[in-house]
């Protein structure tokens, strides 16, 4: 035919991004030329790595094992097989040493910081032999003891013959490229002034396969806080959110049900990535679940409540569901953030007949037939859905539908 678009033209000449064959000619797009065709090819990036986002099939694939980065312009890619730690590099960058740093931040990891002979080798094997490119390493605190940005112990030595040279005045590290390298010694280490762009061109990023807890703000993989460290309750979360927490519960007549969380912090919190978690009758896995979008004002709540209840929770509610906020006393309930536990109420995976607690008097603490409210004296979730779960351990009892304070943040001594 002559029908373009098709590889072969409509003047019957092999178009760009295909090979033709035969008479008639059978015409296939060429993968790895850098030319997408629509249609038969995901992607194109015009070269044959596995790990960079387009695979060598031309479709889309995971980035060195990572999800939720961005490493646009990365030029050669390497992981470790045992941690799934991926190391990236970005040819012919001309920033300084601090600005390299900040561009790897941005891609979800930092300056490679390389602390074994094994490690080494992954980081040379992704670098332009052709360039001097940045690396993790400085001793601009204290002149002649270098360290790591990340803080990792400076154990491994990877200089080459005779470095670190420089004194004052060169404080932070490179790779040595082919041409100036000493004899079988590229990709090796030297120090440099931070702000010598001329010399040093490029920068390897390490982009490990869990940030959470390493003490850079990963915004790109969707933390909103990193505290050096994953533990929960000081304020930033086990999966690097800001702690928000539940802080009332109402389990009232006929459909009076709420659940309200609170931001405790001084600015606002997005829940996206977060999910309220129902667990019916002692289920083990979720009976129902519910995606949250919305945004926490600064020091303020937001109320789920079960669209039939009266007048004095709608008013106060700020998403109205019925399955998910349809929860009697032996249902437990969970937060999830970024796939992990934030806060719960009830034991997941145990029906404790009737309700958790007690109900010796109108406002002893129970989940069944009871408003409870947080104590002061809690300032993040139980992130332990396993254990034995008794109200009174973190919760006020109030008499049933008990609705004062709902929609505004009070706590109990």
């Amino acid at each position: 035919g002559t029908t373009g678009g098709d590889g072969c033209s409509a003047s019957c000449q092999e178009e760009a991004g295909w090979a033709c064959t035969g008479a008639p000619s059978a015409c296939d797009p060429i993968c790895n030329d850098g030319i997408v065709i629509a249609g038969d090819e995901a992607c194109d990036d015009g070269n044959a790595v596995e790990t960079d986002g387009c695979t060598t099939q031309c479709q889309s694939g995971v980035v060195c094992g990572i999800t939720n980065v961005s490493l646009a312009g990365g030029d050669r890619f390497a992981t470790d097989p045992a941690t799934g730690t991926c190391y990236v590099s970005f040819d012919d960058d001309a920033a300084t040493f601090g600005g390299a740093q900040t561009a790897c931040i941005a891609s979800g990891g930092h300056l490679a910081a390389i602390t074994s002979a094994g490690e080494q080798t992954l980081v040379a094997s992704v670098q332009n032999t052709a360039q001097n490119p940045w690396i993790g390493g400085t001793d601009a605190l204290v002149e002649g003891s270098f360290g790591w940005l990340t803080g990792e112990a400076f154990s491994f030595n990877g200089f080459a013959a005779g470095q670190p040279d420089g004194g004052d005045g060169e404080d932070c590290l490179s790779l040595f490229s082919a041409a100036i390298a000493p004899a079988g010694q590229t990709g090796r280490w030297n120090d440099t002034n931070c702000d010598f762009t001329g010399f040093v061109q490029g920068r390897i990023c390490e982009l490990p396969a869990e940030t959470c807890g390493d003490g850079f703000l990963q915004t790109s993989r969707g933390e909103q806080c990193d505290d050096d460290n994953t533990t929960a309750g000081d304020g930033c979360s086990a999966s690097c959110r800001f702690e928000v927490f539940f802080s009332e519960y109402i389990e009232g007549s006929a459909s009076n049900k709420a659940i309200e969380l609170y931001n405790p912090f001084s600015v606002p919190v997005s829940l996206a990535g977060c999910s309220l978690r129902l667990y019916s009758n002692g289920a083990a896995t979720p009976s129902f679940t519910l995606n949250l979008t919305q945004t926490i004002a600064a020091n303020d709540v937001l109320v789920a409540c079960n669209s039939s209840s009266n007048a004095t929770i709608l008013a106060a509610c700020d998403i109205k569901n019925s399955s998910l906020i349809a929860f009697n006393g032996d249902d437990a309930i969970e937060l999830v953030c970024g796939g992990k536990v934030v806060d719960s109420i009830g034991q997941i995976g145990l029906d404790p007949g009737i309700q958790w607690g007690t109900s010796t008097t109108p406002t002893s603490p129970s989940t069944l037939d009871r408003t409870l409210r947080r104590k002061c004296s809690v300032t993040s979730g139980d992130t332990v859905t396993s254990d034995a779960f008794d109200p009174a351990v973190q919760w006020g009892g109030f008499a049933i539908d008990t609705l004062t304070n709902l929609g505004v943040y009070g706590c109990v001594p």
